[in-house]
């Protein structure tokens, strides 16, 4: 599995960019904390900044918080899941059974 780094990188690639500053705009996500996030590997992302990089990636959740097991549980993962998907009206299980259909295309 690619550490976040790389796929940063390879993501800038895929959008031309060249300074992780243009990406942290792209990802609309603060500057230092992208820094941090790839200078630092022991950091570790709040749920807001794994949702904007899922985003950004295009890289389901579940997967970029499985770089920073322990520290983020999987059920931190799933209760945030429930809320931001609830608040958009969408079912958590109908999310991820979609999400897996299309992670198999």
């Amino acid at each position: 599995m690619q550490n976040l780094d790389q796929l940063i990188r390879s993501r800038m690639q895929d959008l031309e960019l060249t300074k992780l500053e243009e990406f942290a705009a792209y990802a609309e996500i603060g500057r230092a904390t992208i820094f941090n996030l790839v200078k630092k590997p022991t950091s570790t992302p709040s749920l807001e900044t794994l949702f904007r990089l899922e985003k950004a990636l295009g890289k389901p959740i579940a997967q970029l918080a499985e770089l920073y097991r322990p520290q983020i549980s999987r059920h931190e993962v799933l209760s945030a899941l429930r809320g931001k998907y609830q608040t958009q009206g969408r079912d958590l299980t109908t999310e991820l059974l979609e999400q897996r259909r299309r992670e198999r295309t």
